[in-house]
């Protein structure tokens, strides 16, 4: 909650919600509720995925790109990444923002490029993203 500035978390994991739209949380945020999108990784890869290639019906792709005006979709991406040295990493997606990147990089066939096939999923190097917005990453003590 405090890495997103929430009042209140409330999980939907496992239901429709988040089977249809990726959706693993409902945050309250300064008063307005806001979907969330939660993965948490054993260790830090300095990298996120988004599952499925945008030719699968159910790609993550596909859903961080839908026009929110009239679907639901998680509004934030949060990884949490395991660090060797007693911390983690915490990595926050604006999902609108990074989808601007995604519909460019789709349009002018850059996209594929990051797609790994032994992970079935787009595989996105924090260090190698160019001129993506919306991507946030902070190192915290594990307590």
């Amino acid at each position: 909650m405090h890495i997103l500035s929430a009042d209140q978390l409330e999980l939907t994991t496992r239901g429709l919600i988040d089977k249809a739209t990726g959706t693993d949380a409902i945050a309250m945020i300064q008063g307005n509720v806001y979907g969330i999108s939660l993965r948490v990784r054993s260790s830090d890869y300095n990298s996120f995925t988004l599952s499925r290639n945008i030719n699968d019906i159910a790609s993550e792709v596909k859903k961080w790109c839908k026009n929110r005006s009239n679907k639901i979709k998680p509004a934030y991406h949060v990884q949490i990444s395991e660090r060797a040295d007693n911390t983690i990493k915490v990595t926050r997606i604006n999902i609108d923002a990074f989808s601007i990147w995604l519909r460019y990089a789709n349009k002018n066939n850059k996209l594929e490029q990051y797609y790994n096939k032994k992970l079935l999923a787009y595989e996105f190097a924090l260090d190698n993203i160019p001129n993506a917005d919306g991507i946030f990453t902070d190192i915290y003590p594990i307590d």
